[in-house]
């Protein structure tokens, strides 16, 4: 009864958004039970010719005119209404109420910023380039012939890797100065520049990830009554049937995300609360970015933990019954039970649910021959074989250094991958159990290790990311990914708990001995001992991050002459 009582609740609050929708047509006969399942055909006929993230207008069927951004859609633009100014008439505005501001009364963009083509000058059709916008993002794209000038296109498909957000050095227990290269912790994650995070309020109820082009729900509050609490959490069958009625922001192609695809929000500039017993979160800072999404933590008066901010994903896990989700609460990927692990009934989930760039998360690997590994739908080129031996965190910053003294397999600009970047090269769909495989493509080796239960396995990985936390010792752990099994000592025995392609966090030092039992209500083994794989971005002929395309051609230019950089 419970999914049905959700399904009523969610279609009442469609039906007061439809009823001011600026795409809607709203006749009584419309109101009454008719809905629009997409944007009008003016909506598409005015992003022709133009690219995502231009502004343009339509005039609707009842004469108005709706202003908006032009967002990728499947393989064409469609308008997306600007729902935080209004283009009406005058008398309409005066009307409302509403006063417009300064920049809604006059200030419209018809076309590419002058920044988009300022990065092309000198360049040819193809190549990559970037440009700083008006907010501070850095983006990304291939420069394309506009009329007489080049003009920077966006890259909106693929799989861009967004940053995590850190932005702090850590030593092995607390905050630092950034070293220098040569020093002690050189080489982590925030010493990097990546795809930094940037979204848009659409206003609807929906925001979208420029960097992903994905369109996310804005909150998980999955019955409607304005509270985030653990009434709105639901099962993964009902999260999976729920995907097939929501008409968020006016679309009906909404999909419960990826592991990779959620995963892509994570942002580890939060604080994992893991320990913290007090009823004050207000100093608690979650791992997603709280000004564009609405978050919650553990309904405590419900019986939760503060960290029950659990996820769900459409991935279970190959090996065994686990769902793979994400907890923004701790920053986390593990493999939940779909019943509760110490209680009765069916474990429940937050849900938030994605639509757009169906090619996310999907890889494009290449073997250049010469022990490395590139992925053109990431633009990262990785080496085909790992550190050999595990290593503690300090230990595998100075490992990266040493081969870049080294001109390892000829570059000298190899780093420790970020915690993001290391879990774009899982492969969901392998694992020690069901392929006798790391959860890797098979293109890469991975060095057997033997897992506390005895069993043959494959180790975790560590990245060059910190995850923080609330205490004293704010730095004392780094985030790895698991790429064999995430084991676990319950009822007196060592099990896989979390599944391959789980991301934990263990100190970054110290004796795993002093742990035999593993640590936490599931007894997470302790790995400080783990393993490395080096990352470096792929850079086309002019030292410029290329594109995907780009990318793909310079890679396999490399297999035959060598001279991909």
């Amino acid at each position: 009864m419970k999914i049905f009582k959700k399904t009523s609740i969610i279609l009442v609050f469609l039906g007061i958004f439809f009823a001011v929708n600026a795409f809607a047509d709203e006749s009584s006969s419309r109101r009454k039970g008719r809905r629009h399942h997409g944007p009008p055909p003016e909506a598409y006929t005015a992003c022709e010719n133009l690219s995502a993230g231009d502004v343009a207008e339509f005039v609707s069927q009842r004469g108005e005119t709706v202003t908006g951004i032009c967002e990728q859609e499947g393989n064409r633009l469609v308008l997306r209404p600007d729902r935080s100014r209004k283009d009406s008439d005058a008398e309409s505005v005066i009307a409302s109420g509403k006063e417009q501001s300064s920049r809604q009364k006059g200030r419209r963009h018809h076309g590419p910023p002058l920044e988009a083509y300022t990065a092309c000058e000198g360049m040819n059709a193809g190549d990559s380039a970037e440009f700083v916008n008006q907010r501070g993002d850095t983006v990304t794209g291939t420069c394309e012939q506009d009329g007489d000038r080049l003009v920077l296109r966006p890259d909106h498909g693929g799989y861009a890797v967004v940053d995590t957000g850190q932005s702090t050095c850590y030593d092995n227990n607390d905050v630092i100065t950034c070293p220098l290269a040569g020093d002690a912790f050189f080489g982590q994650d925030v010493q990097y520049s990546g795809n930094h995070p940037s979204y848009v309020d659409n206003n609807d109820g929906t925001v979208t990830d420029n960097i992903t082009g994905l369109m996310w729900q804005q909150s998980p509050d999955t019955d409607g009554d304005g509270v985030i609490d653990a009434d709105d959490k639901i099962t993964y069958d009902e999260a999976v049937a729920g995907a097939r009625i929501q008409e968020t922001g006016g679309y009906s192609d909404w999909r419960l995300p990826t592991i990779k695809e959620l995963y892509s929000l994570i942002d580890f500039s939060g604080k994992d609360p893991s320990g913290y017993e007090g009823t004050d979160i207000s100093g608690l800072i979650p791992f997603i970015d709280t000004a564009y999404f609405d978050f919650a933590y553990g309904d405590t008066d419900a019986g939760e933990r503060i960290i029950d901010s659990q996820y769900a994903s459409s991935n279970m896990y190959v090996g065994g019954e686990l769902l793979f989700g994400v907890n923004f609460a701790d920053g986390r990927i593990k493999g939940y039970g779909l019943q509760m692990p110490f209680g009765p009934g069916e474990k429940t989930f937050f849900v938030t649910y994605v639509r757009g760039n169906t090619e996310y998360g999907i890889n494009d690997f290449i073997d250049n021959g010469d022990n490395t590994i590139t992925d053109s739908a990431t633009n990262l080129m990785w080496t085909q074989d790992d550190s050999v031996t595990g290593l503690n965190w300090q230990e595998a910053l100075a490992w990266v250094a040493q081969k870049n003294a080294e001109q390892y397999f000829g570059y000298s600009d190899w780093r420790l991958p970020n915690v993001k970047e290391l879990q774009s090269i899982v492969d969901y769909t392998r694992s020690p159990v069901t392929t006798n495989s790391a959860a890797i493509d098979p293109l890469f080796s991975a060095t057997s290790i033997t897992n506390e239960a005895g069993q043959a396995d494959y180790p975790c990985y560590w990245s060059g990311t910190t995850h923080a936390n609330w205490t004293d010792m704010s730095g004392a752990h780094g985030a790895y990914v698991a790429f064999g099994r995430t084991m676990g000592y319950m009822d007196g025995a060592w099990v896989d708990v979390h599944g391959a392609g789980a991301q934990r966090s263990d100190p970054k030092a110290g004796d795993p001995a002093v742990f035999p039992t593993g640590f936490g209500p599931q007894g997470d083994a302790i790995r400080i001992y783990n393993y490395v794989r080096c990352v470096r971005d792929v850079l086309d002929k002019d030292n410029k991050k290329c594109s995907r395309q780009i990318c793909r051609e310079h890679a396999a230019k490399q297999i035959i002459k060598g001279d991909l950089k």
